[in-house]
Parts: C-alpha cells; structure tokens; sequence
C-alpha cells in the first residue's frame, strides 16, 4: 500500500499522470484519491470531489485514458 507516499507527494505539490483505461482504470484512481483525502483529512465526500476537481483544475491530475466510455 502506497497511501502514504502518494499523500505526502500530494502535500508537496505532485502532478499525477494516470494513462489507461477509460472504463476501469481511471475511475478506480480517481475513486482512490477520494478516498485518501477523506482518510487523512476525515472530511466528506463532497469535500473529497471538491479537493480532487481543484487538483485537475490546477493541472496537478492529468489522464491520457481510452476505452469504449470515457468517465469524466
């Protein structure tokens, strides 16, 4: 399990590239980051989507995702 290292890279402004499928894969990142922030901040969902939205609003999650449904 890699949550704390990927928390700590977040706190110090990483940018995220996930690449792969569209369907699957990128939801399941996303959901995991949601799930981080809620953890470690012990905050709603809501807030979750609102931190995760900032982070791609900012350029910090970017995905090159395929696949017969795009999830955005």
């Amino acid at each position: 399990d890699e949550t704390d290292t990927v928390w700590e890279l977040l706190q110090h402004d990483a940018v995220v590239y996930v690449c792969g499928n569209a369907a699957t894969m990128a939801p399941a990142v996303r959901a995991a980051f949601t799930d981080i922030f809620r953890t470690r901040t012990l905050t709603t969902q809501a807030d979750a989507e609102a931190w995760f939205t900032g982070l791609r609003s900012a350029g910090r999650y970017l995905e090159d995702i395929w696949g017969e449904t795009a999830v955005v």
